[in-house]
């Protein structure tokens, strides 16, 4: 007699729990169904929308006769999200036929694999890399000098990378540097659980303005 009315307790609490559970459940599906709704569709967008700014290019710094001095290129780098060992063969052999010949990929993230990218093979691994999300290219800016003396270089000043643009610090690339760097554009892209972008949800919001070349007073010899 005792077992069975403690079978029945026992019963009874879990169809309580039960059904407090259910309760909740079904509160919480009115909550995101209804009222709720909106709020969270939009908290869900925020989490997944990514806008950032960029800018255009940086403009080129003249000589008085309009030779270019210095001016900048972007290169595009590739980065291996996983160590050497979790590199299967199969891919590896991929790669290289994408790629040529690859060197072993880098112990950290942070250092590039293989630098310089040509357009054609950045189209290839980003239709290689769309199931795997193995790799990544990033963007990187460099600015081009002339051969000039020392006081000539002075006089030009050096950049540096700031939130992904180049900035004037010191010299000419300093006292210019609102001109050459023009005004930033801006855009939107969708973010994957892994924060990365979703192929096809890239959306420019505003055309950034590119700066002006800067001529300068004095004259470099061909």
């Amino acid at each position: 007699m005792n077992d069975g009315r403690s079978f029945r307790k026992r019963c009874f609490i879990l169809s309580a729990l039960l059904g407090a559970w259910l309760a909740a459940a079904l509160a919480m599906n009115f909550t995101l169904a209804g009222p709720e709704r909106e709020k969270y569709l939009e908290l869900g967008r925020k989490l997944a929308l990514y806008q950032a700014e960029y800018y255009a290019p940086r403009a080129r710094l003249l000589d008085r006769d309009g030779v270019p001095l210095a001016w900048s290129e972007r290169y595009f780098d590739l980065y291996c999200l996983v160590r050497a060992e979790e590199l299967t063969p199969e891919a590896r052999q991929q790669l290289e036929e994408l790629l040529g010949k690859l060197p072993e990929p880098p112990p950290e993230r942070q250092i590039p694999w293989k630098r310089g990218l040509t357009a054609p093979q950045i189209l290839a691994l980003e239709k290689w890399n769309a199931t795997s999300r193995i790799l990544e290219i990033r963007p990187r800016l460099e600015r081009i000098r002339v051969s000039l003396s020392p006081e000539l270089r002075e006089t030009l000043g050096e950049v540096r990378i700031e939130n992904g643009r180049q900035v004037g610090i010191s010299g000419a690339e300093k006292e210019f540097d609102a001109i050459l760097a023009g005004k930033p554009g801006s855009y939107e892209v969708m973010l994957d659980r892994h924060r990365n972008w979703i192929p096809g949800t890239w959306k420019e919001q505003h055309a950034p303005c590119p700066g002006t070349d800067v001529r300068l007073s004095f004259q470099v010899g061909r």
